[in-house]
């Protein structure tokens, strides 16, 4: 198959298009490179890419211009990532996730991309305690911008594919972690404060 993945570079992005690459696939890559963490990561993951069957574009979603054509599925992973950013990087939440979201679904309207599959989060859920969690139980009440940029996705995602006849899947991801992972997220925050023998930071309870 063909496939678009937007943030490509990102973490999760990353690995399903080196899995995909690896089971005979062609990928075309998108991705801004923002500054969001060391964009040298970044660029380690797309050169570790790299390869007969990788097409990478330095777009951004809101801005995709590519020359490919029959692209079987899209995959979109780009996004303003992570429940807590800086207040001047908060724009990103409805500049990317939003915004970016309704230009990507747009996009694939007009290339008759006809399959997408998207990113949702754990966040679009209420963290209430009162009860136990049940995944298709929990109030969908998130308490964090990036969550509620998440669950307009889902929203939107229900909107477009009833006025469209393509076909959206949306996957919500709970803590994803691994090799060449986000070094914001707390495991690598933690494991770095143990390494240096430096304070831990726990937010709330």
């Amino acid at each position: 198959m063909k496939i678009l993945v937007t943030g490509s570079s990102g973490f999760i992005g990353f690995h399903l298009t080196k899995k995909l690459l690896e089971n005979g696939h062609e990928v075309i890559g998108i991705d801004n490179h923002n500054d969001y963490y060391d964009v040298l990561l970044k660029e380690y993951r797309r050169d570790n890419l790299m390869s007969d069957t990788f097409k990478f574009y330095h777009q951004d979603i809101n801005d995709i211009s590519i020359d490919e054509n029959e692209i079987d599925l899209a995959v979109n992973l780009a996004a303003q990532a992570g429940v807590r950013v800086n207040k001047e990087k908060e724009y990103l939440y409805e500049h990317s996730n939003i915004n970016g979201f309704k230009s990507f679904c747009k996009f694939c309207e007009k290339e008759g991309i006809k399959k997408i599959i998207y990113a949702s989060s754990s966040s679009v859920y209420s963290d209430s305690h009162t009860k136990k969690f049940i995944e298709d139980e929990t109030q969908l009440i998130p308490k964090s911008k990036y969550g509620a940029s998440k669950l307009a996705n889902e929203l939107y995602a229900k909107l477009f594919t009833s006025k469209t006849n393509i076909s959206m899947i949306g996957l919500r991801f709970f803590s994803v972690y691994g090799p060449v992972g986000r070094p914001d997220m707390a495991y690598f925050l933690f494991t770095e404060a143990i390494k240096n023998n430096d304070f831990i930071f726990l937010n709330n309870d």
